[in-house]
């Protein structure tokens, strides 16, 4: 519960009204990532922007990504689709 809070708090000023696939999404970031999601910049324009195309981009566009493989494809799917 206290990463959710922290995403939902300090990075993702919109995360109550983000559907719950998304939100589950971030949690899942926050929970490898730590405070390093923070770094995510591009991530989080594209969240605040609704722009899930983008965002899922930028979850596959990380270092995150290569890090995590088959985690990231289907976090980024989730992001996508909603």
């Amino acid at each position: 519960m206290l990463k959710r809070r922290w995403v939902a708090r300090k990075l993702f000023p919109s995360f109550d009204g983000l559907s719950e696939e998304r939100q589950r999404v971030l949690v899942n970031m926050a929970f490898v990532l730590g405070r390093k999601l923070n770094e995510f910049s591009m991530l989080k324009l594209a969240v605040a922007r609704k722009d899930w195309v983008w965002a899922a981009g930028e979850v596959l566009d990380s270092s995150f990504a290569r890090q995590t493989g088959d985690r990231a494809q289907r976090l980024a799917k989730m992001m996508r689709e909603g």
